[in-house]
């Protein structure tokens, strides 16, 4: 229903020009009949009439093409003029009070608090969205380094956290410009960035840093590596990773996991695990069920106990193996 939906207008679009390129025909078919009509009751030569048939006919293309010309600008100005009133219309995510500007060092020891912390939300990725308030909260409260982010203004919270998303999201441009937009780091941290994640090479090959960059042919694990390049050159304190090996290969998720573990060491990193095999090196555990936090401990701590963690570890032990 909603492919039909999205298509109707451009369907009467057609069908709009195909009556109008009729209706040109037909004024041009007149004006044919027309010169015949008076070569004849004129008794003009035949070369004049000739020629007058011949302009005419090619009037039939050029009224045709400017018809066309003029609804594919007309149709553009549209889009200009609903872009326009989006930017203009569109209310600001950021609040009156979302004001407060952090130290230059925030967060310094990346301590997340969550105080009595409600929100709509559906999925477990919803804590991420939470943290990079993507997500309203509803009630209670976020502090990060003793600072409640519902007082920071959003651009710069986000701009404060390292966040991998599922999906990696590339933009056009050069391999460069994907990796740093706002060109802040040099060339050299932008080559060492890539060695880290064993991406130089592969790039180096498709012409470098100044090559355009063809998402399509990284495989996905692959662009999730070039985003744990991107998350190197920040250097945030809190790394947030949403299920970055979910689609990824035993070899691969081998690899992100020992980039992770080298260097992000000395930061706060929250996962959303896909695979338990993926949190064997994390300090806290946390379980939910519908929203309510129902175990917190280190991973051996709630092996140990007969834990719902346990449970679920020990329906994936092919997966941890």
């Amino acid at each position: 229903m909603l492919l039909d939906s999205s298509q109707k207008p451009l369907y009467l679009l057609y069908m709009i020009q195909r009556w109008l390129t009729f209706v040109l025909d037909m004024v041009v078919a007149f004006v044919a009949t027309n010169v015949v009509a008076l070569s004849v009751t004129l008794k003009s030569s035949g070369g004049l009439a000739g020629v007058a048939l011949t302009q005419v006919m090619s009037l039939s293309m050029m009224l045709t093409t400017i018809v066309m010309q003029w609804t594919i600008v007309e149709t553009s100005i549209g889009s200009v003029s609903r872009i326009k009133t989006f930017v203009e219309s569109t209310p600001s995510e950021n609040k009156a009070h979302e004001v407060s500007e952090p130290p230059s060092a925030w967060p310094g020891d990346g301590r997340i608090r969550l105080d009595n912390v409600s929100a709509f939300y559906d999925g477990k990725s919803s804590l991420l969205l939470l943290l990079s308030r993507m997500l309203e909260i509803k009630g209670g409260s976020v502090v990060i380094d003793g600072v409640d982010l519902s007082t920071l203004p959003r651009n710069t919270l986000r701009a404060r956290l390292n966040i991998v998303p599922q999906e990696p999201v590339f933009v056009p441009g050069t391999i460069r410009f994907n990796l740093d937009p706002s060109n802040e780091f040099s060339g050299s941290a932008v080559v060492e960035a890539l060695r880290r994640v064993r991406l130089f090479d592969v790039l180096d090959a498709k012409g470098g840093l100044m090559a355009q960059l063809d998402p399509g042919s990284l495989s996905h694990g692959q662009r999730q590596l070039f985003c744990l390049a991107v998350a190197i050159l920040r250097n945030a304190n809190i790394v947030l990773l949403d299920e970055v090996t979910s689609n990824v290969d035993q070899v691969t998720d081998d690899l992100m996991q020992t980039i992770v573990r080298e260097q992000f060491r000395d930061c706060t990193v929250i996962a959303i695990a896909h695979r338990l095999s993926t949190i064997l090196d994390f300090d806290q555990v946390v379980v939910l069920d519908r929203g309510v936090i129902c175990e917190v401990g280190n991973l051996q701590q709630l092996l140990e106990e007969n834990s719902w963690f346990r449970e679920m570890w020990m329906g994936n032990e092919e997966d941890v193996d």
